[in-house]
């Protein structure tokens, strides 16, 4: 049966959300949809960006906080200390 093409699995469908054509690969991570445009990364995927990276509102949101700081309580704010990497 293997060479007849009725025993051929059914091709892969890249939103099925299952294994279609049974080779052990689910959608976007079967080569099947490699081609696929619904499996291609989007274009701003991880691209956040953070005060220390440029961030024009990330800066000002920094700067603002600290002129309330001072107002509020007179006196400077602890220095920052920046998170560490995880």
């Amino acid at each position: 049966c293997a060479e007849h093409p009725s025993c051929a699995p059914p091709p892969e469908e890249c939103t099925g959300g299952a294994d279609e054509d049974n080779d052990g690969l689910i959608d976007c991570d079967d080569p099947d949809c490699s081609e696929s445009v619904l499996c291609e990364p989007h274009p701003s995927a991880g691209c956040r960006q953070s005060p220390a990276a440029g961030g024009g509102l990330g800066w000002l949101l920094l700067i603002v906080s600290l002129v309330l700081w001072r107002k509020r309580h007179g006196r400077r704010p602890p220095p920052f200390t920046p998170p560490s990497p995880s």
